[in-house]
């Protein structure tokens, strides 16, 4: 057996042993891990050769993307650090189409995270915020009505903690309000 392979042996059998003495402090704990070893072996197999940021698997993920979605050769996609960064590409790209204008109104759900506002602002776009659902943290169907205007231009629908939003019912609610 080689040394990588024995490797991987010890992290699984470690990361066996942490998952069963790990037992989450809550029973709706946010945030609770859900990766194994192959996660870590990828991870560590990038570590080890030194591919921190951009790379192989990098360009090979955004390729596969971009097939996954049918997109015609020589169109592009861009990984990205984070969701948040995510955003940022996003909206700018929005704006930068033409489809929002600074000054427009997004409407986002009160409870999520500072980047998802923070990059309105940053962008010069005004959040609106929305009553959140008590139990799944995500954006309120009900309250979406009342929050649209003139100035409504964008919905920015946040999936909290992999709970989906109630997405058939915010989409018949945009497509009334032409958001």
């Amino acid at each position: 057996m080689n040394i990588q392979n024995k490797l991987k042996d010890l992290i699984r059998e470690e990361l066996g042993f942490r998952k069963i003495k790990s037992i989450p402090p809550f029973e709706h704990t946010v945030g609770w891990p859900l990766y194994d070893e192959n996660e870590l072996f990828a991870a560590l197999d990038s570590l080890l050769d030194l591919s921190l940021s951009q790379g192989p698997r990098v360009r090979a993920f955004e390729k596969a993307y971009r097939e996954y979605l049918n997109m015609p050769k020589g169109s592009g996609s861009i990984a990205v650090n984070s969701g948040s960064s995510a955003n940022l590409v996003c909206f700018a790209a929005l704006i930068d189409s033409g489809k929002l204008q600074v000054g427009d109104e997004v409407v986002v759900p009160s409870a999520t995270f500072a980047t998802v506002s923070s990059i309105l602002y940053q962008l010069g776009l005004i959040p609106v915020y929305i009553d959140s659902e008590m139990d799944t943290w995500n954006m309120n169907p009900s309250a979406l009505n009342d929050a649209i205007s003139e100035k409504t231009k964008a919905i920015m629908v946040v999936h909290n903690l992999g709970i989906p939003a109630k997405m058939n019912e915010i989409m018949e609610i945009a497509t009334s309000n032409n958001s």
